[in-house]
């Protein structure tokens, strides 16, 4: 049984970790792949502990030193303290069967495991969406038309408007990988379908022949569209928001939980996309810890996330029926 359960566990580990497990899970976390991820320490930390994210500021300024005193400017580095307190958790009953079979099994591994990961993903990319919220970052480019009858619709001109409105800022609207515009499914395949987008004699025949066969789009003044279906909507779900932002709009930090301390018999790390995760193999408690029927595999990790720089987004909200 013991060889068994480490060549489960082993065989779990690694699956989660390879490029294909994970590119075919991550078109569902489109606000968690667009925040910042700050880097997971190597030590494995307790719920409260306390994690500090360097943000440093440099004080002073230029001057002509012509007609000005050229006064030293100190580098300040005034942490944020990120205390991890969420640890969202998921347990799944295998049986013995299952344990034995599913390393040979990917297909198997994958309908099983494959699940609850991507489970975890929309959980966490659910959280960073819901931040996305008009008490955090500001309509300013955009006229709010939830209150306005017409279309549920972004426009490429109102895109546009809202890169203007980073740029005005100064927020660095060239640095390519991290500009992005995330929206709910409706309007996203809305985009999908308008020549603005899509058309070859505005994107080139390569990325239009392109589009049409994967339905992705490409950037626009550097701004990559993307959908989530869950993009926050708001007044009851009467509008959708379409988020115009720079990655340091939001952050998140993950850590590798606690080792269990009793009632298990094994446990591995892994990471997945980017997110530690601790996978611990017990047995069910009620059948008695000789092997039994049943078995459960329990995978945690241990987080917290929030707002970063509030000028580094804006919104756009969207009436949801048309008039």
């Amino acid at each position: 049984m013991a060889n068994t359960i480490t060549n489960f566990l082993n065989t779990v580990a690694a699956t989660v970790q390879s490029t294909k497990f994970t590119q075919d899970l991550a078109p569902h976390a489109a606000f968690l792949s667009c925040t910042t991820m700050n880097p997971v320490e190597p030590t494995v930390k307790a719920v409260n502990d306390v994690v500090n994210i360097p943000l440093p500021t440099l004080s002073g300024s230029w001057v002509d030193h012509q007609s000005s005193t050229v006064t030293a400017g100190d580098i300040a580095n005034t942490p944020i303290a990120v205390t991890l307190n969420k640890t969202p958790t998921r347990t799944i009953k295998l049986t013995s069967q299952e344990i034995s079979r599913m390393p040979e099994s990917p297909a198997l591994l994958q309908r099983t495991i494959g699940i609850a990961l991507l489970e975890l993903l929309d959980t966490a990319s659910s959280s960073i969406g819901a931040l996305f919220t008009t008490t955090n970052f500001d309509v300013a480019g955009n006229t709010n038309r939830t209150a306005d009858t017409g279309e549920d619709y972004v426009t490429r001109a109102q895109l546009v408007n809202l890169w203007g409105v980073l740029a005005t800022r100064k927020i660095p609207v060239s640095d390519t990988g991290n500009l992005f515009a995330v929206t709910h499914p409706t309007i996203y395949a809305k985009w999908t379908n308008d020549d603005d987008f899509t058309k070859a004699s505005s994107i080139g025949d390569a990325y239009a022949s392109a589009m049409r066969v994967s339905g992705n789009l490409v950037p626009i003044n550097n701004l990559l569209p993307l959908y989530d279906s869950q993009a926050p909507t708001t007044l009851s779900g009467a509008s959708y928001t379409t988020a115009v932002f720079h990655r340091n709009a939001t952050w998140a930090q993950f850590a590798y939980p606690e080792a269990p301390l009793s009632n298990a018999v094994d446990y591995r790390y892994t990471v997945f996309n980017g997110i530690p995760v601790l996978m611990v193999l017990t047995y069910d408690t009620n059948l008695g810890a000789t092997g039994g029927a049943f078995n459960t595999l329990t995978m945690s990790t241990l987080w917290n996330y929030g707002v970063g720089r509030k000028n580094h987004a804006v919104l756009d909200l969207t009436p949801e029926n048309a008039a």
